[in-house]
């Protein structure tokens, strides 16, 4: 009776215990853990190479790799203690502890991933967002990666008495020594593995916010301590994974969000981005709309900090600041306060000029800051805390959508068309500024159509288009310069609306003032038109025009493209625009006298996902 009893219980426990095991790989926290995504001949993991999985066909069966893992926490410890699943795989094995309480899990000693944890000792968790920058086509959309705090967020000192010693986890392609157009094709279509690593958080801060002078926002989000200390042990899982790294998808952003994702599986924040590119100003938007986020706060450039210094100088002041850099003594007559606020700026401008130069410690950068420094330690006057309100209001969250429906009539000579465009990203001259960098243009697949009543036709077709006008002044000497590449029509002795494929490029001079940015580039197009003439089109010539800041929201372009010799093409486009984070409306005019073209209309746009 007692043997049959125990049996009984033996065999109830056991399959307890199997029904247990058979449903618990579908558990959403667990295929989050691997990664894995539902196709339609069955899973499959985001992850490559065999680092990240115990079983051998653990990337396509998340099942097999259940049942592996409750055998391999079990097993014996290893000769090599950090090889063993317990230390490979802790978040999954934490997991397996919640689901399975009663499962036997081998007590084993990991020492390198103590020594990972207690490195960042995670408090905290944020969302950290690079602002832009055309200088590098990889960040021209921003960076986004996960800081670890080392100690609990708290609005009282904004996070920032220990931010520098907190560590970055980083997602990124690693290219090697690819050269430039290597990297544009290979990183759109996966050809580049990304990886994850951890640095020290003052290590971003040089890399972004002194060398390339970029704003960093911190989004500090709302998660438990249990939730923390998992998504450590889920970032060291990812440490023995390989992933394919594309540009428009699954990016720095979309593998931060999976991060957060996996520490609350009932978070869903990819599902509400769009599927075929995934913007890092998107995700913010995301994580705020979510409630993730408790709090947002800002770090300043180097070259804010500089030009917000600047803004408090007269111009008797700026050139007494540029003796300075040439180690020249400040009138005695100044005021204690006014040397202070000159001494100040002048470091501010060292800082930004020579910043590498500086952390590499060379004799020239040196002695150009070391007796600015001396001077103003002499001054018994602290420096005042600047107010970056005007900075820190334009949040990366807080602009129009990347993605631009715009529905619009054109007049061409007697014809009346519709004009239908879409673009997936993400921003012109003329959008509504708020939050992007000003005076820019990067549009990822755009596209354009015209309809008579009768057909559509897709007139352009333009993959990338960048057009950076760069501040040029006496402190920044930063060059313009466009790149383009796609479809678009050209105009050659009559013919017009000829189909032409190929690439712009152009390098110039910008200068802006309050109201009226001016700009000069020299340009070469190469290309081949495929209608009528079937040929290479070889066309040089200059783009001169202007943008007009009207108001916040109403603003004006004038582009003049001129190609010379043999093209002899000359197109002036006019547009001026209204327009807001939700939509905008414009009217515009497009010319070229020569061969009688001219279009006006009007066009009304919204701005989505």
């Amino acid at each position: 009776m007692f043997f049959k009893f125990s049996l009984a219980l033996f065999m109830g426990a056991f399959f307890f215990s199997f029904s247990a095991n058979a449903e618990s790989w579908k558990a959403a926290e667990w295929l989050k853990l691997g990664r894995y995504h539902q196709t339609l001949f069955g899973y499959k993991s985001e992850a490559d190479g065999s680092g990240f999985f115990l079983h051998p066909q653990g990337r396509t069966r998340p099942d097999f790799e259940f049942e592996a893992l409750i055998k391999g926490v079990q097993s014996p410890p290893h000769s090599d203690p950090n090889n063993h699943p317990v230390c490979r795989f802790p978040a999954r094995t934490h997991y397996l502890s919640k689901i399975l309480p009663n499962l036997k899990i081998t007590d084993v000693k990991c020492e390198n991933f103590d020594q990972f944890r207690n490195r960042v000792s995670a408090k905290s968790v944020s969302l950290v967002f690079s602002s832009y920058y055309l200088n590098n086509p990889a960040s021209s959309f921003g960076h986004t990666f996960i800081r670890l705090g080392k100690n609990e967020y708290k609005e009282s000192n904004n996070g920032s008495t220990t931010e520098l010693l907190d560590t970055g986890i980083n997602y990124g392609a690693s290219t090697g020594d690819a050269g430039a157009l290597t990297y544009i094709v290979g990183a759109f279509v996966g050809y580049f593995y990304g990886t994850y690593n951890s640095i020290p958080y003052y290590y971003k801060v040089r890399e972004y916010n002194d060398f390339e002078s970029r704003d960093l926002w911190t989004y500090h989000l709302d998660f438990n301590q249990s939730e923390i200390d998992q998504l450590v042990r889920h970032i060291w899982e990812l440490g023995h994974g390989e992933f394919r790294y594309y540009f428009l998808t699954e990016n720095c952003s979309y593998h931060a969000l999976t991060m957060l994702e996996t520490i609350r599986p009932g978070l869903e924040l990819v599902k509400h981005l769009p599927d075929n590119y995934i913007i890092p100003s998107d995700t913010l938007k995301v994580a705020v709309k979510e409630k993730i986020v408790k709090d947002i706060t800002y770090r300043p450039s180097a070259s804010t900090q500089f030009y917000r210094h600047l803004n408090d100088l007269n111009e008797d002041e700026k050139k007494l600041m540029m003796g300075i850099i040439e180690i020249k003594d400040l009138p005695a007559t100044l005021t204690a306060e006014k040397k202070a606020k000159i001494y100040d700026s002048a470091l501010g401008l060292v800082d930004y000029k020579y910043a590498k130069e500086i952390l590499k410690e060379e004799k020239q950068a040196q002695a150009i800051k070391r007796p600015i420094l001396l001077k103003r330690s002499e001054i018994p006057v602290r420096s005042p805390d600047l107010d970056y309100s005007q900075f820190s209001s334009n949040r990366p969250h807080e602009g129009h959508d990347s993605g631009r429906l715009l529905i619009g009539s054109t007049f061409l000579k007697e014809s009346r068309f519709l004009n239908l465009d879409y673009r997936f990203a993400f921003h012109d001259f003329l959008d509504y500024q708020k939050s992007y960098m000003p005076n820019s243009r990067v549009e990822m697949l755009s596209m354009r159509s015209i309809s008579d009543g009768h057909k559509i036709s897709l007139t352009d077709v333009n993959l990338a288009d960048y057009y950076s006008l760069g501040a040029f002044d006496e402190f920044t000497k930063s060059y313009s310069w466009k790149l383009k590449f796609g479809q678009w029509q050209t105009f050659r002795k009559g013919n017009t609306g000829l189909t032409t494929h190929g690439a712009v490029a152009g390098y110039g001079h910008s200068f802006t003032t309050r109201f009226v940015t001016p700009f000069i580039l020299g340009s070469l197009e190469t290309s081949y038109v495929s209608e009528d003439l079937h040929k290479m089109k070889i066309a040089y010539g200059a783009d001169i025009g202007f943008l007009t800041h009207l108001t916040e929201h109403l603003r004006h372009s004038t582009f003049f493209e001129l190609r010379f010799h043999p093209w002899e093409e000359t197109i002036l486009k006019n547009e001026l625009r209204w327009s807001n984070v939700n939509y905008g409306i414009g009217i515009f005019h497009h010319a070229q006298k020569k061969f009688g073209f001219s279009e006006t209309g009007i066009n009304m746009m919204v701005y989505t996902q």
